[in-house]
């Protein structure tokens, strides 16, 4: 055994003891100091931390070398080093990954528990929410493994991540990291409703959270102030925005496919009529989805729809943006001075623009049943993604 094998032996020895005597990440990151002569600073996604090991100035954000940790396809944390790549030898290297061994081994027991527990739990929620519980021996039986005792009157919330597919490749990061950012998110909800006493469980998509919480005081004393929080908050620290959807409460929990699609409608329409960033709650919006689902290809394509279609072929050979004008006044609830406000000009510009979206849809919006049928027009092009 030559002397740079041997050397490596020691290290990975001297690693693994560190390890195992210390079960935390702090010696074993100084033990790696020692040996790479750089300041680094180590990201733990797993207990959501960070150990600066040097001086924290020394380690910019740019021009770093950038080491990560994975186990069985998911990102535990990485290693930020001060050196460029170039300067990284594969003798570095193989040290880097025997620290990243080493961590999956102080946590590898943790992992495994924790994941099959919330394979478990997920699996339970996602079929109270599709229908897949067909008697209360079995909901019995599977709640009792997971050490729950679900009641019946329940409400379904999801929490839907605005473009994050389409942020996931926009922003000039990793999926990963985009990945971890996103678990923070959610971790952050969760922590937040524990905090305020609510009893939920959840399910998590690709980008969405599902939430079946526990209709009680809690829930009806913290859900409108705190929501509106964690919306506040998503976009402050994370660049996110998300679209939530409530859907009714139900007095027994066979019923919760139905809380659940009508969250899932809520998210669906109050996004496409309202924009993102918004809380819906389907009570609100029950008779647009009413409309979506029993409105047919020959009600779009006939006298209804007409002064929409004027509007928005004229916007597209003129550049202009008179449909956007309507559907912001008919949000200001046809009230000019409101659209003007909102839209930052001039009252008389919006008078302007009123006159002119009038002419272009050769109609009159001067009458409650001409506004009514013109609202109605764009609600339905809105849900039918025509435009």
């Amino acid at each position: 055994m030559n002397e740079e094998i041997l050397k490596e032996f020691e290290i990975l020895k001297k690693i693994i003891r560190l390890a195992i005597d210390s079960n935390n990440g702090q010696p074993v990151m100084e033990y790696l100091h020692e040996i790479l002569k750089c300041d680094f600073i180590f990201y733990n996604y797993v207990q959501n931390n960070r150990i600066v090991i040097g001086t924290e100035e020394n380690v910019p954000d740019s021009d770093c070398f950038e080491y990560e940790i994975g186990f069985k396809n998911e990102l535990l944390g990485k290693i930020l080093i001060n050196t460029a790549k170039e300067n990284i030898t594969d003798f570095m290297k193989k040290v880097l990954s025997y620290v990243a061994d080493a961590f999956v081994l102080i946590n590898k027991e943790k992992f495994s528990v924790e994941r099959v527990e919330k394979d478990l739990k997920q699996e339970l929620v996602l079929d109270i929410c599709t229908g897949n519980i067909k008697s209360r021996e079995e909901l019995s039986i599977r709640s009792k493994l997971n050490g729950w005792e679900i009641k019946d009157n329940l409400v379904v919330v999801i929490f839907d991540v605005d473009e994050y597919k389409k942020k996931t490749v926009d922003l000039k990061e990793s999926s990963r990291e985009i990945e971890v950012v996103k678990e923070k998110m959610f971790r952050d909800l969760k922590n937040n409703f524990l905090d305020a006493g609510m009893t939920f469980y959840n399910y998590q998509n690709s980008d969405s959270i599902i939430f079946l919480f526990e209709f009680d005081n809690n829930y009806l004393q913290s859900k409108d102030k705190l929501f509106k929080k964690m919306m506040k908050e998503s976009i402050e620290e994370y660049g996110f925005t998300y679209t939530v959807g409530i859907g009714r409460i139900v007095n027994n929990i066979f019923d919760a496919p139905i809380s659940y699609t009508e969250a899932r409608e809520a998210v669906k329409i109050g996004r496409s009529m309202l924009g993102l960033g918004m809380i819906h709650e389907y009570k609100d919006l029950e008779l647009f989805s009413l409309l979506n689902n029993a409105v047919n290809k020959d009600i779009l394509a006939g006298e209804l729809m007409r002064p929409i279609r004027k509007l928005i072929e004229y916007d597209k050979e003129n550049e202009t943006e008179y449909y956007i004008f309507l559907k912001e006044l008919i949000n200001a609830n046809w009230s000019l001075t409101r659209a003007s406000e909102n839209n930052y000009i001039h009252y008389n510009t919006a008078k302007y623009r009123l006159k002119k979206t009038e002419e272009i849809m050769d109609l009159q919006v001067d009458t409650a049943n001409s506004r009514f049928k013109l609202e109605l027009a764009l609600r339905l092009y809105e849900l039918k993604n025509m435009v």
